[in-house]
């Protein structure tokens, strides 16, 4: 249950990153952030499937 709790404030957080990024028009806190939330995503998604 934390885990899930966790994923979906890092994925919040990736997508805050992002879109500040975006409007600083700095590439590389617009690319940590997006593979950040993809990161978390994706981990949250294996944990939820059981694999």
């Amino acid at each position: 249950m934390w885990f899930i709790i966790f994923g979906i404030i890092f994925f919040i957080e990736g997508i805050i990153m992002t879109v500040y990024g975006v409007k600083k028009k700095n590439g590389m806190l617009t690319y940590i952030g997006i593979v950040f939330a993809i990161m978390t995503f994706g981990v949250v998604m294996i944990k939820l499937t059981g694999h």
